[in-house]
């Protein structure tokens, strides 16, 4: 027997009257407005304003969403730019590297052809010891590197064992001995002339 019931069953004929008038025109209180509404129009005014509540909560769900995507694809730009700009330099640098070295092979050749033309013996060893600075050489207007005349000049004086003179062009001449030098001494005296020294035998 439920509570109701029970109270039904205790209550006096007149009584049990008087309850059911009372119960079925109960009402709920709108302190809002200071009228009265009924409880099925109170929770569903409950349910509609549940659900408008549930729905901004899902818009601000997917807002959220698509700000920690949108956060998250403009960290990944970045970091793509970073890698971008870091092979775009290293490429920079790797192109500088391999144009100054064919400007110093272009530099190296035009000596070497100076040299050989001079009558040395050895271009190679004759341009080590010049100790040209190929970053601070340039070629002339004559297709020449600037001053290398005067420089190649200097050495024949300075180092004539380095270059063929006279009835002897292809060979070293040794003045300590008054004769010819053995190659040995040609490549001894050579290596000395740029500051490496002769071979230990």
């Amino acid at each position: 027997m439920s509570a109701a019931e029970k109270i039904m069953a205790a209550l006096s004929d007149a009584a049990k009257e008087e309850f059911k008038k009372a119960s079925s025109g109960m009402k709920l209180a709108d302190l809002a407005s200071g009228e009265y509404v009924s409880k099925a129009k109170a929770d569903a005014e409950i349910k509609t304003e549940r659900d408008k509540a549930e729905a901004l909560q899902k818009q601000l769900d997917t807002a959220q969403g698509d700000i920690a995507k949108a956060g998250a694809a403009e960290k990944l730009v970045t970091e793509l730019q970073g890698k971008i700009k870091t092979l775009d330099e290293d490429h920079k640098k790797e192109l500088a590297a391999l144009e100054r070295t064919a400007a110093h092979e272009k530099k190296r050749t035009s000596v070497l052809s100076d040299l050989a033309k001079a009558g040395a013996h050895d271009p190679d060893l004759a341009f080590q010891a010049l100790g040209l600075d190929l970053d601070k050489v340039d070629f002339d207007d004559s297709g020449r590197i600037a001053g290398v005349e005067d420089k190649i000049k200097a050495q024949q004086k300075e180092k004539t064992f380095l270059y063929q003179t006279g009835s002897s062009r292809n060979t070293f001449m040794d003045t300590t001995k008054g004769g010819a030098a053995t190659p040995q001494e040609q490549v001894d005296a050579a290596l000395t002339a740029i500051g490496r020294g002769p071979k230990p035998r």
